[in-house]
């Protein structure tokens, strides 16, 4: 079992590519550089597509922790006037352990 979870991440890994984690400031100086092609946000984190991808096609992913207690509207604002297509979504566990919850209860 736990051999494919393992193969279930590494293969994920080798299609999405890595994702590079950076501080908020950075972030939304990459968005100010007008790096990012698109951009999802969480509750709890901001992840962005790079322009370009990496060496091998993929896209380069990067993530930041959102800041607590921080209005999104300046960000969201910012993303709209350089028109980085942005999604949402809800928080929710991740794909393993929910998958640790359904085989150990």
């Amino acid at each position: 079992m736990l051999l494919i979870v393992v193969l279930a991440y590494a293969v994920g890994e080798r299609i999405e590519g890595a994702v590079e984690t950076v501080a908020y400031s950075d972030f939304v100086a990459a968005v100010r550089a007008d790096q990012f092609s698109e951009v999802r946000i969480t509750g709890e984190r901001l992840t962005g597509v790079r322009k370009s991808p990496d060496a091998a096609g993929r896209p380069q992913r990067v993530l930041a922790i959102r800041l607590p207690n921080t209005d999104a509207g300046p960000l969201l604002k910012e993303l709209e006037e350089r028109k980085i297509k942005i999604t949402g979504e809800f928080d929710r566990g991740s794909w393993l352990w929910n998958l640790l919850l359904l085989f150990f209860p």
